[in-house]
C-alpha cells in the first residue's frame, strides 16, 4: 500500500513572478514598508529577481502608485467646479486611507506617477472648461493636492496602532486607531499650553484640538474653496 503524500511539502520549481504580482505584493506590504527585499520575501523569491522587472525600489513604487490611483473612482467633471473639486479632494482622501503610507510616498516626491499626472491634467482641464485660465487651474489643483496630502499626514502621522490596557464591552482589549492615537497625542501635547493663548482664542483652540481630523480637513477644504470662488469671480 502506497504512502500518502498528504502533509508533505510540495516539490517543484520556485513560484513564478511577473510585473503584476510584484506590484500587488508592493501594495499589500504598504508604501511605508516598501523595499525590494520585503517584496521578494513576500513573494518567496530572491529580491534580485525583482530587478528583472523594476530597476529600483522607486520604479516599483511608481508602478504601485499608478495601480492604486487607477483603482479609484474619480469624479466626472461637471459644470459646478466646487462640487467637482470637493469630490476630487475626497477621492484623494479615500485613496490615502485605503493604501497605507501612500500619502507620505507622494509627499516625498521620490518618484512620479503617470496616473497622478493623468488625474491632475484631467482636473485642470475641467477647471478650464469652467472659465479658469491655465495658470489658475494648475495652481488650484496643486493647492488642492497639497492640502489633502498634508492634512492626511497630519491626521495619521503616528506609530502603528497599539492595543491599550482597557477592555471593550466584549472584554477584549481594544485597539486605538492611528487617527485616534494622533488626536489623543495632540490633546496631551497642547492642553497644558492652552493658557498661553489669548482668551478670545483659547476656547476655539481647545475645540480644534478635540475635533476629529476628518472634520478639520473638511473645514480647511471649505476655506480653500471659498478662496477659489473669489478667484473665479474675479474679486
Amino acid at each position: 500500500m502506497g504512502r500518502s503524500n498528504a502533509g508533505r511539502p510540495r516539490m517543484g520549481r520556485p513560484a513564478l513572478v511577473d510585473r503584476e504580482a510584484i506590484v500587488r505584493a508592493a501594495i499589500e506590504i504598504g508604501f511605508d514598508r516598501l523595499t525590494m527585499s520585503a517584496v521578494g520575501s513576500h513573494l518567496g523569491v530572491a529580491h534580485s529577481t525583482l530587478y528583472r522587472y523594476f530597476g529600483s525600489r522607486d520604479a516599483l513604487a511608481s508602478a504601485a502608485i499608478d495601480h492604486c490611483v487607477d483603482s479609484v473612482q474619480w469624479p466626472e467633471p461637471c459644470k459646478d467646479w466646487r462640487e467637482f473639486l470637493t469630490a476630487t479632494a475626497w477621492s484623494f482622501w479615500t485613496l490615502y486611507e485605503v493604501h497605507r503610507g501612500l500619502a507620505l510616498e507622494v509627499s516625498t516626491l521620490r518618484t512620479t506617477s503617470e496616473a497622478l499626472v493623468v488625474v491632475t491634467n484631467r482636473s485642470a482641464l475641467a477647471l478650464l472648461d469652467s472659465g479658469f485660465d491655465a495658470d489658475d487651474a494648475i495652481l488650484v489643483i496643486d493647492m488642492l493636492g497639497e492640502l489633502v496630502t498634508q492634512a492626511f499626514l497630519g491626521a495619521t502621522s503616528a506609530p502603528e496602532p497599539t492595543v491599550s490596557g482597557a477592555s471593550a464591552a466584549d472584554g477584549q482589549p481594544h485597539t486605538v486607531s492611528v487617527v485616534d492615537g494622533v488626536r489623543q497625542r495632540r490633546v496631551e501635547l497642547m492642553r497644558p499650553w492652552l493658557d498661553a493663548y489669548a482668551a478670545p482664542l483659547r476656547d476655539a483652540f481647545a475645540e480644534i484640538i478635540l475635533r476629529p481630523p476628518v472634520h478639520q480637513f473638511e473645514k480647511k477644504l471649505g476655506i480653500l474653496l471659498d478662496g477659489v470662488r473669489s478667484l473665479a469671480n474675479g474679486d
